[in-house]
């Protein structure tokens, strides 16, 4: 299509008609949205209230006086597949794509690239909707604010970005790559890169509480503060994120935050199994803190440590302080495959290779409660710092593993004060020797275990005894865990269950005689029955207790 007023939909009620409700194999370009009211959003294509689907389309060239330069679409579920949107322009709001009025946008392998808006969201704006986007690229669009992706006033719809790479991306105000206003969008396993802008050279929130996770933040620019991230007013979650190498240019008061600058209002981010590592301010390399907050750090490497976070101790409340928690974090070069070789946009973060390498530091040393998840084994049963923990792009633990077997271990039943004991085994299946440096048992009454300190070499395996010795007036069930902890972060949990009891234990599937009061209680852990051409005489006074499966 090359038609001056793209694709429309002229009355909002009647829509396009079948023959446009799916796009397949099209280009369109050249088309022009001009006038009043609906005439000036949606330059290529413009539709309200019905489930569009594009897929495997061109959408260039297109140009809209207000919104959508692209494509516009209001109260509706478009689905765009497979589809390059570039070189499209809007006067006001998104230069590529802009959706509004409870629209729910679904992207999936696309491309929104080189796209211009004047006000917001160069490649991408979102008002009061949802968006789901997934294995797409936003590159090189530029706005004044959310150069390549503009979310606003969706606190409700969680918009969501996953394996998404968003690179090159330029605002003359905030979040050069991407801006979130009120909102509280799931960002995960993407990659957001040298990409620039006056505050949250990668993303700018405010008043937003977002979930950012698995995610690279890398050679992003600031002109003043937030050369990663910038935060006004905004709660974030960052799990497992690497944020590197980016810069935040401004000198003065308050231009900080290489990697996060938590700038304005009251915030408190939550911070745990991630890398600040590389990124260059003025005041606090790696976080600046210049507001009312409350900031929870834990189970990161930061660089410099403490010292490379600056905490202005001042608020816009008097009595009121700058605090934040920093706790079980390192301080350690995190030894990047492949990392970019400076801050800030000079330098191209999108093909570095982020990966740890085999000696790195932060390799098992995330929050030891959180899930491994996909982490191929040999893991550590530790999740892993940066970007890639918890999935099955992480590093192996450095050349060690230790496998125990059996694990559970069930001492059965076992009469009250009798002693019963089990062998554990201990095989090294990696390449490198590995240390014991302590063991520990909770109800070591109970449980105890002749594993000490000691080492193991590859290929070998190690024996230990654990016995479990109870006593007790009844039947009683005593669980325990085994801990092992080694030099090599490699903690191994035991878990240890033994049922002990007095009287006795019928152990025979055919049961027959006379039960007696003073061998009582009688416990049946199975199903029985008396045995045939037999009689079971249960004497007075005589308890049958059934602990089995029942």
């Amino acid at each position: 299509f090359q038609a001056e007023d793209g694709i429309r939909d002229v009355e909002r009620s009647r829509g396009l008609g079948d023959v446009y409700k799916r796009q397949e194999y099209c280009v369109i370009e050249f088309g022009k949205a001009t006038g009043s009211s609906f005439d000036n959003k949606g330059g290529g294509i413009s539709c309200w209230a019905f489930p569009l689907i594009i897929n495997h389309c061109r959408i260039s060239n297109n140009y809209a006086e207000k919104c959508g330069g692209g494509i516009f679409c209001g109260e509706y579920s478009p689905r765009i597949l497979n589809t390059n949107i570039v070189n499209n322009k809007a006067q006001v709001s998104g230069g590529g794509i802009y959706c509004e009025m409870n629209s729910s946008l679904s992207l999936s392998n696309c491309t929104i690239m080189n796209n211009s808006s004047t006000e917001n969201g160069g490649g991408i704006s979102c008002c009061y909707s949802s968006i789901v986007m997934n294995n797409s690229t936003i590159f090189a669009n530029n706005s004044r604010d959310g150069g390549g992706l503009y979310i606003n006033q969706c606190p409700t719809f969680f918009p969501k970005i996953d394996n998404c790479h968003i690179s090159q991306n330029d605002a003359s105000s905030s979040g050069g790559g991407i801006i979130c206003q009120e909102s509280e969008p799931l960002i995960i396993s993407s990659i957001i890169t040298n990409n620039i802008g006056n505050n949250g050279g990668g993303i700018s929130l405010q008043n937003s509480n977002p979930k950012i996770q698995n995610t690279i933040i890398a050679n992003n620019a600031a002109r003043y503060w937030g050369g990663g991230i910038g935060l006004t007013s905004s709660s974030p979650e960052v799990i497992n994120c690497s944020i590197v190498n980016n810069k935040a240019y401004g000198v003065g008061y308050d231009y900080s935050g290489g990697g996060i600058a938590i700038a304005s209002g009251v915030c408190m981010p939550l911070i745990k199994n991630t890398i600040l590592y590389g990124n260059v301010a003025e005041k606090g390399n790696q976080i600046g803190i210049t507001t009312v907050s409350y900031t929870e750090i834990s189970y990161s490497d930061i660089e410099g440590g403490s010292d490379g976070i600056y905490n202005e101790s001042w608020a816009h409340e008097p009595g009121v302080t700058n605090e934040f928690l920093y706790e079980n974090n390192i301080d350690s070069n995190p030894s990047f495959v492949s990392p970019s070789v400076g801050a800030g946009i000079d330098f191209d973060g999108s093909t570095a290779d982020w990966h740890l390498n085999l000696n790195s530091s932060c390799i098992d040393r995330g929050d030891p409660n959180q899930q491994i998840d996909d982490e191929p084994f040999p893991h550590g049963y530790r999740i892993n710092i940066g970007a890639y923990g918890g999935t099955n792009e992480a590093r192996s633990t450095s050349g060690a593993s230790l496998s125990i077997s059996p694990s559970p271990v069930d001492f059965g039943f076992n009469l009250s004060g009798v002693q019963s004991s089990r062998w554990i085994y201990l095989k090294n299946g990696g390449e490198t020797e590995v240390f014991i440096t302590d063991t520990d048992l909770t109800n070591d009454i109970v449980f105890s275990s002749s594993l000490t300190s000691t080492s193991i070499a590859p290929g070998q395996i190690d024996s230990a005894e654990v016995i479990f010795s109870a006593v007790s007036t009844e039947y009683e069930i005593f669980t325990d865990t085994l801990q092992i902890k080694t030099l090599e972060l490699i903690d191994i949990a035991i878990p240890l269950m033994g049922k002990s009891y007095t009287g006795t234990l019928v152990c025979d599937s055919l049961v027959a005689g006379i039960w007696t009061s003073s061998e009582s209680p009688y416990y049946i852990p199975h199903d029985v029955q008396v045995e045939p051409f037999s009689n079971l005489l249960i004497g007075p006074d005589v308890h049958v207790l059934f602990i089995g499966p029942y």
